[in-house]
């Protein structure tokens, strides 16, 4: 189990995965206190059997040389597992105070739970949390993007979801509203606000903001990709469907006529309602 551990944990670092990196040291740290502290002693390195073997005298001058190269790779071998394994548990022990209590650690700057230190990601150095602080859960996922669907985008969940959620927007339909008209759309669907949205300097034109929901939830980190420019039949399909919905913006005794003459235009212009 340990070593699977430890190939989960250096495979990790391999592909500088972080968020895999964290799981897999957390799994470890956790199975190497669950298990009796070892003594970590130097192996052996040497092979009895095979030795036994060569001293028998009944092998050839080749097997033997052979057995020879087999011994000596062997030998490397046991005492790197030795020798990672007693780093790790060492590592494992200036993370346990002297109680034996296993000790949460925190990167402020990341916002993160983190189990090495400094953090791998930041290289901020860890802070212990406060006794009973709980980290916060994540929006409902579900839920922006059906809001997102009712006003013509698609959502994309990216980044480590660790300290925010990271959604990336794409508008799905001709007729997508506009970027701040989206993350409005689905502060009000969350029972939310929208915050920090006056600067937009993002790279090939994407908008971006954030969103607080009420509870004890990360902020979601909104970036949007505005749509194109809206055809001439696309304004008026906006148009005519205002007409449409908001009757009462025209004159009340041609209330019912100018409202099947857009219904008939929108019809004729592809649009159905």
């Amino acid at each position: 189990m340990t070593e699977k551990l430890i190939q989960a944990l250096h495979a990790g670092i391999s592909r500088r995965d972080w968020h895999s990196t964290e799981v897999a040291a957390n799994a470890l740290r956790d199975a190497l206190r669950s298990a009796p502290a070892p003594e970590w002693k130097e192996p052996p390195l040497t092979c009895p059997h095979i030795d036994a073997a060569i001293a028998s005298g009944e092998l050839s001058a080749e097997v033997k040389a052979e057995l020879g190269m087999i011994r000596d790779i062997n030998s490397q071998l046991r005492f790197g597992t030795w020798s990672l394994k007693a780093m790790l548990a060492d590592a494992a022990l200036a993370l346990t105070p002297a109680g034996g209590e296993v000790m949460p650690w925190a990167c402020v700057k990341c916002n993160s739970p983190r189990s090495i230190n400094p953090c791998p990601k930041c290289g901020t150095a860890l802070t212990r949390p406060s006794d009973g602080w709980t980290w916060p859960d994540l929006p409902d996922i579900d839920r922006i993007r059906e809001l997102a669907r009712e006003v013509g985008y698609a959502i994309g969940v990216h980044g480590s979801l660790e300290r925010d959620l990271d959604l990336i927007a794409a508008p799905w339909v001709a007729d997508a509203v506009g970027p701040l008209e989206l993350a409005e759309h689905i502060a009000y669907g969350l029972g939310g606000n929208v915050v920090d949205f006056e600067r937009q300097d993002k790279p090939c034109g994407r908008w971006a903001c954030n969103i607080h929901t009420p509870g004890w939830t990360k902020m979601i980190d909104l970036s949007v990709m505005e749509p194109a420019a809206p055809s001439k039949v696309v304004e008026l399909q906006r148009a005519l469907r205002r007409i449409v919905e908001y009757p009462k913006a025209a004159r009340d005794d041609d209330d019912m006529k100018i409202r099947m003459m857009a219904a008939i235009a929108i019809a004729a212009l592809g649009e159905t309602k």
